[in-house]
C-alpha cells in the first residue's frame, strides 16, 4: 500500500533497511565492539577485562535507549501507520499530497546512498574511540609507552573515519533536509565539538617531548571521549532533526 502511488497505482520503490538505522543500531554496535575485542585479544588481561566490562555496560545502556526487540524500526513504522490511517480520510488531491510528503521522507532517508555510508562510518569511529579511551586510562596508571601508542593508533583511525563520515553527512543533509536549518541541530554541533577535541588531542602529541606532557595529552584524550558520550546521548536528550523524539 505505502509503496504505491494512490493516484496512478505505480510502485514508488523498495526499502532496504540497514542494521544501523533507528533502534536496530544495537545490532551494529554490538558487532563492532566485539569485533574490536577480537583485535585486542592478545593485549594485557586486565586491559581486556576493562574493555569487556565497558562495552558490556554500553550495550546494556543501548538496550534501554534503543531496543529493537521491543520497538523495531519505530520511525519507519510510525510513518507507514500514520499514512495508512489518514490516506482514506482525504480526497484524491489530499492522498497525493500525503503520499508525496511521506515518500519524500522515506526515499530521502532510507533509500539514500548516504544511509549506507555516513552512519556506519560514524559508528565505526565512535567504537574505535572506546578502545583508545581505555588505553589512555591504563597508560596514565602504568606509564606504559605501548599503551600510549595503542591509544594514539585507535584514536587516529577513528579520527580519519569520523572526518570522512562528517564530510559525507553534508551532502546527505542538504538533500534530505532541504530548506530546513539542519546545521543548527544539537547533534551536529556536539559532533563537531568532538572532532575539535580529538584534533586538540593529536595536536598536543606534538609536544610529548616536554616534561609531563604525556599526562596532559592523556587528560585531553579523556575529555575528547566524554564528547563521544555526549554525542551519543544528545540523540535522546536534545531536540532537533537527529533526535529520536524528532
Amino acid at each position: 500500500l505505502f509503496r504505491s502511488n494512490p493516484i496512478s497505482g505505480v510502485l514508488a520503490g523498495r526499502y532496504a533497511i540497514p542494521v544501523w538505522v533507528e533502534d536496530e543500531k544495537l545490532y551494529f554496535w554490538t558487532l563492532l565492539l566485539f569485533l574490536w575485542l577480537l583485535v585486542i585479544r592478545d593485549r594485557d588481561l586486565y586491559f581486556k577485562a576493562a574493555v569487556n566490562i565497558g562495552l558490556t555496560l554500553f550495550i546494556i545502556l543501548t538496550t534501554f535507549t534503543s531496543n529493537p526487540f521491543i520497538s523495531p524500526l519505530p520511525g519507519f513504522n510510525k510513518t507507514i501507520i500514520e499514512y495508512s490511517q489518514t490516506i482514506n480520510a482525504v480526497d484524491a488531491n489530499g492522498k497525493y499530497q500525503l503520499f508525496s510528503m511521506a515518500m519524500g521522507r522515506m526515499q530521502g532517508f532510507y533509500n539514500s546512498v548516504y544511509m549506507w555510508i555516513h552512519p556506519p562510518l560514524l559508528f565505526l569511529a565512535y567504537s574505535t574511540f572506546v578502545i583508545s579511551f581505555f588505553a589512555i586510562i591504563f597508560m596514565l596508571n602504568s606509564h606504559d609507552h605501548d599503551l600510549d601508542r595503542l591509544a594514539y593508533n585507535w584514536a587516529k583511525l577513528g579520527y580519519i573515519v569520523l572526518t570522512v563520515g562528517l564530510l559525507l553527512g553534508y551532502p546527505w543533509a542538504a538533500e534530505a533536509w532541504k530548506g530546513q536549518p539542519w546545521w543548527y541541530s544539537p547533534k551536529i554541533n556536539v559532533t563537531l565539538m568532538m572532532w575539535v577535541l580529538y584534533t586538540a588531542y593529536f595536536h598536543s602529541r606534538l609536544y610529548l617531548h616536554r616534561k609531563g606532557m604525556w599526562k596532559t595529552t592523556g587528560i585531553i584524550g579523556i575529555l575528547a571521549f566524554t564528547s563521544v558520550i555526549a554525542t551519543y546521548l544528545s540523540t535522546y536528550v536534545l531536540p532537533g532533526i537527529h533526535s529520536v523524539g524528532g
